[in-house]
C-alpha cells in the first residue's frame, strides 16, 4: 500500500530521548538548569574566545541584558535550553566582536555601495521564503546563504564560496536541529547553501526573533517588538559591504517577515530598496507561525503552555502588520513597495516575479524565468513532509482572530483562505 507524505505537528518535536533525558535530570541534579545569564560574563568569554575586546556601538547591551534577564526567569528550561541558549549568546557575541574588528581593519569595506538591494518582508508562511529562493536565482542577485550568516567572518571568497569549510560545519548544526526538531523540514526546511534569513544578521545587534527560538521570553519579546532597530541595520550593512567587498555584487536580497517591525530602520539605511511586502490570510499564517515557534522551543522547555506562547507571538506579528501599514500610509509615493499576494506565487511563481520587477522597472530574463520554473519543477511543495496546525491548539478562537486582522485584510484585499 502507497502511502502519502508523512504529516507532521509541533508535538513531533522535542527529542527527548534517553541521552537528552539523562543530561536534563543530571543538570537539574547539580543545579545547572537554573543558572543566571550574566550579561558581562558571556561577553568575556566571548572575548576570550576571540581574542578581541571591542563590540561596536553600545546600544546592543540593552537587547543583551533583556535576553538574559528573560532566559534566566524561564523556570521551564531545560538544561539542554540552558546549554543552547549560553552558546546562541556567546557565538552571537563573538560573530559580532569578528565583523567588528574585520571592518575596523579593513576600513576599503566601507566603500561598498549596496545599490537596489530586494527586501522581502510580511507575516510568516506568506511565501518569503519561495520569493526569496526564486529571487536568489537571478544572477545578479546574491542572499546570504545559511553557512554565511552562521559565520560571517572572514567574508566567503569568489573561489571558495561553494567549498568553504564552514559549509560543513552549518551542514551538522542543522542536522543537529532537525534530530530535535523533526517537523522542521517539512515546516521550515533549512540548508547550509539555502537563502537564510536577515535575523541571524540582526541577531550581532540583539534584535531578533530567533532568541525565541531557546525560550518564549515574553519580557524581551515585547521590548523587540516595539525597540528601534536602526543601529541594527547599520550593522546588517556593514555585513553586507563586508562581504561584497570580497564578492562583487550587484543586488543583494533580503528576506525577513521581521523587516515589517523596522521598516523605518531598513529605509533610511537603504533608501533605494526595493521591498516586496508578501500577503497571505493571516488565519491561516498565525496558527502555522504558532505551530513553528513552538516546534522550535519543545526540546528546550519541561512545559510548554501553548496559550501563553500563543498571545506572545500573536501580540508580536500583529504589530508588525500594523507597524507596516502605518509605515504605507505615511508614504506619499504609494509605489514605493510591491505588493505579492501568495496564491498568485504558487499558482504562476514565474509571472508574479516577473510583475514584482516590472514593478521597479526591471525585467526578469529569459535563464532566470527558465531556472524559476526549473527550481519549481524540482521542489515542489510538501517534498519534506505535510505540515499540520490548529489555531485551537494555541487557544484562538478563529473569529476573534479574524478581526484583529479585519483592517490589514480588508485595506489590501487579502483573499480568503480559512472562513472563521
Amino acid at each position: 500500500m502507497i502511502s502519502g507524505p508523512r504529516e507532521w505537528t509541533w508535538r513531533d518535536s522535542g527529542n527527548h530521548g534517553l541521552l537528552v533525558r539523562s543530561f536534563n535530570i543530571l543538570s537539574r541534579g547539580l543545579g545547572y538548569a537554573n543558572r543566571r545569564f550574566v550579561p558581562d560574563q558571556l561577553m568575556e568569554r566571548a572575548a576570550c574566545k576571540t581574542g578581541l575586546d571591542d563590540f561596536g556601538e553600545p546600544g546592543f547591551r540593552e537587547g543583551l541584558e533583556l535576553v538574559c534577564r528573560s532566559f534566566s526567569a524561564d523556570r521551564q528550561l531545560t538544561g539542554l535550553g540552558q546549554l543552547f541558549g549560553r552558546q546562541m549568546i556567546t557565538g552571537t557575541l563573538m560573530n559580532r566582536l569578528q565583523v567588528i574588528d574585520w571592518c575596523k581593519t579593513h576600513p576599503e569595506v566601507e566603500q561598498e555601495v549596496i545599490r537596489q538591494p530586494w527586501a522581502i518582508t510580511g507575516l510568516i508562511r506568506t511565501g518569503t521564503t519561495l520569493s526569496s529562493a526564486l529571487f536568489d536565482l537571478d544572477a545578479r542577485v546574491r542572499t546570504p546563504l545559511a553557512w554565511e550568516v552562521d559565520s560571517p567572518v572572514p567574508p566567503p571568497l569568489l573561489t571558495t564560496r561553494h567549498s568553504d569549510p564552514r559549509i560543513a560545519q552549518s551542514a551538522r548544526q542543522l542536522a543537529l536541529l532537525n534530530k530535535l526538531a523533526p517537523p522542521m523540514q517539512a515546516i521550515h526546511p533549512m540548508e547550509a547553501c539555502y537563502p537564510q534569513e536577515c535575523v541571524v544578521l540582526t541577531q550581532l545587534d540583539f534584535h531578533s526573533i530567533l532568541f525565541q527560538a531557546v525560550s518564549m521570553a515574553p519580557e524581551y519579546m515585547d521590548w523587540y517588538t516595539s525597540s528601534k532597530k536602526f543601529s541594527a541595520y547599520r550593522l546588517h550593512k556593514k555585513i553586507l559591504q563586508m562581504w561584497q567587498s570580497a564578492i562583487p555584487t550587484i543586488h543583494w536580497g533580503s528576506k525577513a517577515p521581521n523587516h515589517m517591525h523596522g521598516i523605518d530602520a531598513l529605509m533610511e539605511t537603504y533608501p533605494d530598496a526595493r521591498v516586496v511586502w508578501c500577503h497571505r490570510d493571516p488565519l491561516v499564517c498565525i496558527p502555522s507561525v504558532l505551530s513553528l515557534s513552538a516546534t522550535f522551543l519543545k526540546p528546550f522547555t519541561r512545559r510548554l503552555d501553548a496559550q501563553q506562547l500563543g498571545e506572545i507571538v500573536n501580540r508580536h506579528w500583529l504589530a508588525g502588520v500594523q507597524n507596516m501599514m502605518a509605515y504605507d500610509q505615511s508614504q506619499t509615493d504609494r509605489s514605493w513597495c510591491h505588493h505579492l499576494y501568495y496564491q498568485d506565487l504558487v499558482s504562476d511563481p514565474a509571472m508574479t516575479l516577473r510583475k514584482a520587477y516590472q514593478h521597479f522597472d526591471d525585467e526578469v530574463d529569459e535563464l532566470h524565468e527558465r531556472k524559476i520554473r526549473m527550481w519549481v519543477q524540482q521542489r515542489p511543495q510538501g517534498v519534506f513532509g505535510v505540515h499540520k496546525y490548529s489555531l485551537g491548539d494555541f487557544g484562538f478562537d478563529a473569529a476573534s482572530l479574524r478581526e484583529q486582522y479585519a483592517d490589514y485584510i480588508d485595506r489590501y484585499q487579502v483573499p480568503v483562505e480559512c472562513r472563521a
